[in-house]
């Protein structure tokens, strides 16, 4: 496990984080949340992994509950691929794409990628986690960033999206959710273009939200919901999901 991350190690006494660079793991529990998602360098390829599409995607945990879930795939037999896929984790697209191939597309893997970045810093009771996205030579043409931004407060979690384009594109964002939503408080704010912001109140009557199966065990299967935004932007977009008790 490499801890080397963020600006300095004083901060590493204020939560614990790791990055396991030959997996891309990368976790951080900071209570009462844990957070943990995929973070992968291209250029080090081929690597050990399950293969799904999920870089960026986080599964939140608040006091060892789920706030935001990873569904998983339900079995490895053949029809059960497209649950591995980018559209079926908590991350955008763009052009109904991930902004970069994962281990699974290997075979196109010969096209120069723009590396991601990440970092980790403190201001005050904040923990601070920026992340831009690694862009494939097909959305070099199209994106000039696409990044995350996480605010981790005591009793709130934002994740913030901007993307910014060269050509006009579809986005498709979406967030996947325990099936029970409360107690807690989800709003999502987005922008487009030069339009005025919007807010969405995320809740049992959302009609953004839609119903999924996951299988919790291969004899087990539960309900989840799932939060998805569709739409056209010529040169940004921008989105903050914001989670409180």
């Amino acid at each position: 496990m490499d801890q080397k991350v963020g600006i300095g190690f004083g901060i590493l006494n204020k939560f614990n984080s790791c990055f396991d660079k030959e997996t891309g793991w990368f976790l951080l529990e900071n209570d009462p949340w844990v957070i943990y998602f995929r973070l992968f360098n291209h250029k080090n390829l081929p690597r050990p992994s399950h293969c799904h599409q999920d870089f960026g995607s986080p599964v939140i945990f608040h006091k060892n509950r789920e706030i935001i879930i990873d569904p998983g795939r339900s079995s490895y037999l053949i029809g059960s691929n497209i649950e591995s896929l980018a559209s079926n984790h908590s991350i955008f697209l763009i052009n109904s794409k991930p902004t970069a191939p994962s281990e699974r597309d290997i075979p196109i893997f010969i096209e120069p990628i723009k590396s991601f970045k990440y970092k980790i810093f403190i201001s005050g009771e904040k923990i601070f986690l920026f992340i831009r996205f690694p862009l494939s030579m097909t959305n070099q043409s199209r994106v000039k960033y696409a990044i995350r931004l996480l605010i981790i407060k005591n009793k709130s979690i934002e994740i913030i999206d901007r993307i910014a384009l060269l050509k006009e594109s579809f986005i498709k964002t979406r967030f996947n959710f325990p099936n029970q939503l409360n107690p807690f408080l989800r709003k999502f704010n987005f922008r487009v273009d030069d339009q005025n912001s919007q807010k969405i109140i995320i809740n049992d009557d959302s009609e953004y939200l839609d119903i999924g199966e996951r299988a919790l065990e291969y004899n087990n299967i539960e309900n989840y919901k799932t939060f998805n935004l569709s739409i056209k932007s010529k040169k940004f977009f921008g989105s903050n999901l914001y989670i409180s008790e």
